[in-house]
């Protein structure tokens, strides 16, 4: 039996690409990631989501202790399970049995877009439908 990835008590990640069709949105592992995610998601969370998709865009999966995770970043492992946590609430991420799916395209949603300063939201390419 598989038991489901906790992130809030794991101590061993193992992240995987999240299987979607979607191909219209922000590719989470690009510079317009770190430009229109961030004020949204929050630096490390963002920083989080854009590293791990970057890791997954050469291997199908990849797998860090939390500590080991949290350390890249220059955070604690409360940070990193409240930045993981983030990414699922706003749909980045989701534990599926004992691994953690990472979206590799997210699309912005309309309150995404209503988070970002005005400055953005003028200039942003990736409008929600």
């Amino acid at each position: 039996m598989t038991t489901s990835t906790d992130l809030t008590t794991s101590t061993e990640l193992r992240f995987t690409i999240w299987p979607d069709t979607n191909t219209d949105g922000i590719i989470t592992d690009s510079d317009d990631a770190l430009y229109y995610l961030l004020p949204v998601l929050g630096p490390t969370a963002t920083l989080v989501l854009h590293r791990v998709a970057r890791h997954l865009r050469y291997t199908p999966e990849i797998t860090f202790t939390v500590d080991e995770l949290a350390a890249q970043f220059g955070v604690g492992a409360t940070q990193l399970r409240a930045s993981l946590h983030r990414l699922q609430m706003f749909d980045a991420l989701r534990p599926d049995g004992d691994r953690i799916e990472v979206r590799i395209v997210k699309q912005l949603t309309r309150k995404m877009l209503n988070r970002l300063p005005a400055s953005l939201q003028a200039d942003c390419p990736y409008q929600p439908r």
